[in-house]
């Protein structure tokens, strides 16, 4: 089915997008621990996640509004 083939790519690229953010957010959080000024902490990574989420959710609200018209 074609839909279905859209949709898996469509959850494929996302997921991707949101481990790639989270690999590079978490190599950040450990070269600032590996630094005497800068700590690494959790919920840095936690937060840099949900900027990540909200960040794909406003591109997919901005896209599917754009295909619209």
């Amino acid at each position: 089915n074609n839909f279905a083939k859209k949709i898996w790519r469509r959850v494929a690229f996302a997921v991707l997008i949101l481990f790639s953010g989270l690999m590079i957010a978490g190599t950040t959080e450990l070269f600032q621990g590996m630094t005497d000024y800068r700590s690494a902490d959790i919920m840095d990574l936690v937060a840099d996640g949900f900027g990540i989420t909200v960040g794909m959710g406003i591109v997919g609200i901005i896209t599917f509004i754009a295909r619209r018209k």
